[in-house]
């Protein structure tokens, strides 16, 4: 019986038999099943709210920058926007913010002869600066153009007392652009020293020229010079017709 004893250790051996484990030991998972399960974030805080939006992140590239020229009259312009109503617009800047000229760029025009008007609105701050631009009911920027004499009579446009030259019912527009810290927006508007008078039934009749001499050129901006103002701001230059 003695080699049957040792055959039968030696075949438990082969099997894997060694020491025995102890009763109450930890059996170790196959690997991945106790591995740690990864938690989901946070839910966001309702109560907190989002950062508002910069205004200037919306306008385009072609409207922003530090020298903005619109030579011309176009319709089409990619800096326009539909607005219904000032209040929609944001603040107006303060006083010192934005400053605004107008000159003629000739010397002098002849009677009948076409002058050029000059605006340039320039940022004086240290930040890009979202400036909105009043457009009139028709396709030309809010650069209106008049000519006074020294007793501040009209004479570029003559009115008629039954013609009440108010517009109504216009959808109003606005140019919107951002001018970097010190950059200007320059808008040329051409003038032709001309007389136009309305007649009794309220048309448009040409008067001849302006007569030689030293005239007020008021232009009006199309910029409000204050959130409660109903004019915008207004320049006065110098025409001179000879």
């Amino acid at each position: 019986m003695r080699p049957l004893t040792a055959t039968l250790v030696c075949v438990m051996a082969a099997f894997g038999c060694g020491p025995t484990r102890p009763r109450n030991a930890r059996v170790a998972p196959p690997h991945g099943i106790d591995a740690p399960i990864a938690s989901a974030p946070p839910a966001p805080d309702a109560s907190i709210a989002p950062a508002p939006k910069n205004p200037v992140d919306d306008v385009i590239p072609a409207c922003r920058g530090a020298a903005i020229s619109f030579d011309t009259e176009e319709s089409e312009n990619p800096c326009l926007i539909p607005n219904t109503d000032s209040h929609d617009l944001p603040p107006t800047l303060g006083p010192n913010d934005l400053e605004i000229t107008a000159v003629v760029a000739e010397k002098s025009v002849a009677p009948g002869g076409t002058a050029t008007v000059v605006v340039t609105m320039t940022n004086t701050t240290k930040e890009p600066m979202l400036l909105h631009v009043d457009y009139t009911c028709d396709e030309e920027a809010e650069f209106t153009v008049g000519v006074f004499d020294a007793n501040t009579k009209r004479v570029d446009y003559i009115s008629h007392k039954n013609c009440d030259t108010t517009t109504y019912g216009c959808t109003r527009r606005v140019l919107r652009i951002v001018l970097d810290p010190g950059g200007s927006m320059r808008k040329k508007r051409s003038f032709t020293a001309k007389v136009t008078k309305l007649a009794a039934d309220c048309r448009d009749v040409p008067a001849g020229p302006i007569k030689p001499g030293r005239y007020v050129l008021r232009v009006v901006t199309g910029v409000r010079p204050a959130s409660d103002s109903p004019y915008h701001s207004r320049l006065d230059t110098t025409l001179v017709v000879k």
